[in-house]
């Protein structure tokens, strides 16, 4: 691969740099055939759930190139458990962290999750990046 370091940058940071035409002319060149639903978040759904605090999506460049290697959206959902689920150990971390709902007798902790990850198909094999890579 001939790629030099990789940068990560937030898409609405992307968006502030570029300018929202310019930002979107780049993204749709974003290619990925194996899911084409990857594609149409980043390119229709990425930035409006940024605007609604929902997810954020991150971009993955090549600094030599500047080019889109791919990208990754995370957003924080809450998980909720009942305690008798936990052994003690657990319990007494979700008693630190967790907001415990005395009616419906559950902890409720928010979590990270990876809501989309994607590569960009549409750089040449030599140049494309990794799984390993992106995550």
């Amino acid at each position: 691969m001939s790629q030099g370091r990789l940068n990560v940058i937030s898409l609405t940071s992307f968006v502030e740099t570029l300018g929202e035409q310019v930002a979107m002319a780049v993204l749709r060149d974003y290619s990925c055939p194996q899911n084409t639903e990857v594609s149409d978040f980043l390119r229709d759904k990425a930035l409006q759930s940024a605007r609604l605090s929902k997810s954020v999506t991150y971009l993955v460049s090549d600094e030599r190139s500047g080019s889109i290697l791919g990208y990754f959206t995370l957003m924080i959902k809450p998980y909720t458990v009942r305690p008798n689920a936990l052994n003690s150990r657990n319990r007494r971390l979700f008693e630190r962290f967790a907001e415990y709902d005395e009616e419906k007798k559950t902890y409720t902790v928010a979590v990270y999750l990876i809501a989309q990850l994607g590569k960009n198909f549409a750089i040449d094999d030599g140049r494309r990046i990794t799984g390993a890579q992106l995550m």
